[in-house]
């Protein structure tokens, strides 16, 4: 979606997927809302900002202000009928992101990282989706107040560092 000619130049982008209640030992969003926010971050790139969140009985809400200022969400379904997919918003047009077309892009990837040894995408686009989702975690134990992510990666360096656990590979 971010070379798509329907939509130009990604300007937001509004995803969505379940978020189950939580499993053992995973973090809210860590365990389903994971998957959604992989999408919010493939089609909007890295350099989210902060990260706000809101959690009623119905809905999970997650707003990333992006650098340039562009707005991405992700919504993750409580309840009612659940679905994974998106919305994106360009200066060309709207489009839906697409329907899941089962495993097989993944496993083509799976296959390719296996032969040359190198990922799809790096170590510092796994770590700013997991800081979105710690501090959207840290936003809504705060009442929903925007937390940087910057802030997050802070104190996970500070504590690895702390722990004598390697910060970078």
């Amino acid at each position: 979606m971010r070379h798509d000619p329907r939509v130009g130049t990604v300007l937001g982008c509004d995803a969505y997927s379940s978020n189950a209640p939580l499993g053992p030992g995973h973090p809210d969003l860590f365990y389903y809302g994971i998957h959604g926010c992989e999408l919010l971050f493939t089609i909007m790139g890295p350099d989210c900002k902060t990260v706000s969140r809101l959690k009623t009985p119905t809905a999970d809400l997650a707003a990333g202000v992006w650098e340039d200022g562009r707005l991405g969400t992700f919504r993750g379904i409580l309840r009612g009928q659940v679905g994974f997919g998106g919305t994106v918003f360009g200066d060309k047009g709207i489009a839906p992101v697409g329907k899941f077309g089962g495993y097989e892009p993944l496993l083509v990837e799976i296959v390719k990282f296996f032969q040359t040894g190198q990922p799809p995408f790096t170590v510092e686009q796994t770590l700013e989706i997991y800081a979105f989702l710690e501090g959207a975690d840290e936003s809504k134990r705060q009442g929903g107040v925007p937390v940087s992510l910057k802030s997050v990666l802070g104190k996970a360096q500070k504590a690895a560092a702390s722990a004598d656990v390697p910060a970078e590979r």
